[in-house]
C-alpha cells in the first residue's frame, strides 16, 4: 500500500486550519456551541478522508493482484 501523498496531506492540512481558526474566531452564535460544531467536523471530515484514502488503496491494491494473475 501506499502512503498519503502531498496532495491529500494539503487537503487536510487545509482542512484543520479551517476548523482550528473556526473554533478560535470569537464570532458566532455561542463560542461553546461554536467550538463543538468547528471541533466535531474537523474530526468527521478528516475520518472521511482517511477512510477515502484506505479506500482507494485498497481498489488500487485489488486491481494490481488482478493485473498480476
Amino acid at each position: 500500500m501506499k502512503s498519503i501523498d502531498k496532495k491529500q496531506v494539503s487537503i487536510l492540512t487545509a482542512i484543520v486550519t479551517l476548523a482550528v481558526a473556526m473554533t478560535l474566531s470569537p464570532l458566532g452564535m455561542n463560542y461553546n456551541i461554536q467550538m463543538a460544531v468547528a471541533g466535531g467536523g474537523t474530526i468527521m471530515m478528516a475520518m472521511m478522508i482517511m477512510e477515502t484514502v484506505h479506500l482507494r488503496q485498497l481498489l488500487n491494491s485489488n486491481l494490481q493482484n488482478k493485473i498480476v494473475k
